[in-house]
């Protein structure tokens, strides 16, 4: 049906495989009892950022070997024949830590950044056509973190936490405009809840909430006792999930400002949150603290599906590999996230439920 659930992520590994596989599982419960997954491979090694096109047709993975992929994915889970990358975009020296598709027309503009030493710079993908090809290059300090788009498309957030700053570039003029010195360490950005305001998860443990045009801070909202390292924003932008360092997410209900609930299931940090396109689900990444003394198999990654409204988990993905990224798809009932596999496995894989 139109809310029965598909999730897609993606890994890393040693060869290149150009195939994904589909398994469809069934059983009666809840919505999330029926799923079909599917594996998109490709990538040579670890994955670190998944982000959907505005439009939800479009999945891009970026990867420490250097290549960005983009994916057509099918939004229905009857799948029948594989999905293979639509385009393979070259041009960064070293790891893709950062995707950003701009949100205003055109939108098959994709901004990504590498954050080492090697390779300071972020570039721009036309990606309209089969010629998909890097329009701008802009060198940034290195530690990019995050990307932010402006809701009218015009101007780029760069987040960097080697030198805690925040940049802006004018797209249309492809340049650094200006340059902010951050007082702690910045992670994850979203441009809004209005147009005027940044908000910056913060290595305090706070989410900042800044206005966009001089970056005074308005308010902080502190919901976690170590790093925050992620936060997502639902469609009507009255609602933000946070998720920190002492494993735990806090919601937010960003008219009154106020933490309304906090969920503590996690046994690790949580890396990244997604907010589902109806608003009901948010999917978390974490890494929960291995008993080495355990006989049972030892997991070290976990990708999980949470009632909004309640905190109840409605399914869990325990993963051999590291997870860096999850992402509700905008439109349809699908999740992406990484699942970076061992050597032996030889696999970087995008996963759907």
């Amino acid at each position: 049906g139109a809310d029965a659930p598909y999730a897609q992520a993606g890994a890393g590994g040693a060869r290149t495989r150009a195939q994904a596989s589909c398994a469809m599982t069934q059983s009666g419960g809840n919505t999330f009892a029926k799923y079909a997954s599917r594996e998109l491979t490709g990538h040579k090694k670890k994955i670190y950022s998944v982000a959907w096109s505005p439009n939800g047709k479009r999945l891009a993975s970026g990867s420490s070997d250097t290549m960005i992929r983009i994916w057509n994915i099918e939004p229905h889970c009857a799948v029948a024949k594989p999905e293979r990358a639509e385009y393979e975009l070259k041009g960064h020296q070293d790891y893709v830590t950062a995707l950003a598709w701009k949100p205003t027309s055109p939108m098959d503009v994709l901004a990504s950044a590498a954050s080492t030493d090697k390779d300071r710079t972020v570039r721009f993908w036309d990606v309209r056509a089969a010629s998909s090809r890097c329009t701008s290059v802009l060198s940034v300090p290195s530690g990019c973190v995050s990307l932010a788009w402006s809701p009218d498309g015009t101007t780029l957030a760069v987040a960097n936490n080697k030198d805690n700053s925040v940049a802006f570039v004018d797209v249309r003029k492809s340049k650094v405009t200006h340059t902010h010195q951050y007082p702690t360490l910045p992670y994850q950005m979203y441009w809004g809840p209005s147009a005027d305001l940044l908000m910056v998860a913060t290595d305090e443990g706070s989410v900042n909430v800044h206005s966009a045009a001089d970056m005074s801070l308005l308010w902080a909202l502190k919901g976690h006792t170590y790093t925050c390292f992620s936060m997502a924003v639902n469609k009507e932008k009255d609602l933000m999930v946070s998720g920190g360092g002492d494993a735990l997410i806090a919601v937010w209900d960003l008219s009154s400002a106020v933490c309304t609930r906090t969920f503590t299931r996690m046994d690790g940090p949580v890396k990244d949150v997604s907010i589902s396109h109806n608003g009901r689900y948010v999917a978390y990444a974490s890494e929960p603290i291995m008993n080495l003394e355990s006989s049972g198999p030892v997991y070290k990654g976990v990708v999980e599906v949470l009632s909004v409204a309640t905190g109840e988990a409605l399914i869990t993905f325990s993963l051999k590999g590291s997870v860096e990224s999850v992402a509700w798809n905008p439109i349809y009932p699908v999740l992406a996230f990484t699942d970076e596999r061992d050597e032996l496995d030889s696999r970087n894989v995008v996963r759907s439920t």
